[in-house]
């Protein structure tokens, strides 16, 4: 089963699909969360139009054709999810000294679903030093004696 690892290592665009065991099983656990969150982007946008369908008089008559185009342009979730994983795969690797978070702010518009994805897994940390931290230095200053002090 995927793992948080192998997700953020598929948003990593130095890596990709590279060093993953089982990438297929990682390429469909990606589109069908790709493809909910295109489900959830249209029924915001849905909302919006029920919304905009509820004027009256010539805003009404007018508006009308603007949301044909609107109408027009509805996608299929899972076609675009993996329209956009396949795009996103054959793009070419990035080298190991660049940064992957400088990567994805210039090619955040390209992929509006695997961005999501990209923000939620590259975002934890690759080890435990930051914790580690500050329980060592919480150690240093709940000590024995320090707890038994009067105010």
């Amino acid at each position: 089963m995927p793992s948080n690892l192998q997700l953020s290592t598929l948003c990593d665009p130095r890596f990709r699909l590279n060093f993953i065991e089982s990438p297929e099983e990682v390429k469909k656990l990606a589109d069908a969360k790709m493809r909910n969150i295109y489900t959830t982007q249209e029924t915001s946008n849905s909302e919006t139009r029920t919304k905009e369908q509820n004027k009256k008089g010539l805003t009404k008559f007018f508006d009308v054709f603007g949301s044909n185009s609107n109408s027009e342009n509805t996608r299929n979730p899972s076609q675009e999810a993996e329209k956009e994983l396949n795009e996103y795969l054959s793009m070419p690797r990035v080298s190991f000294e660049h940064d992957p978070l400088d990567w994805w702010k210039v090619h955040y518009e390209s992929f509006p679903s695997l961005k999501v994805l990209a923000r939620k897994y590259l975002c934890i940390q690759g080890s435990s030093v930051a914790s580690e931290r500050v329980f060592s230095s919480g150690g240093s200053v709940i000590t024995r004696q320090r707890a038994s002090l009067l105010p």
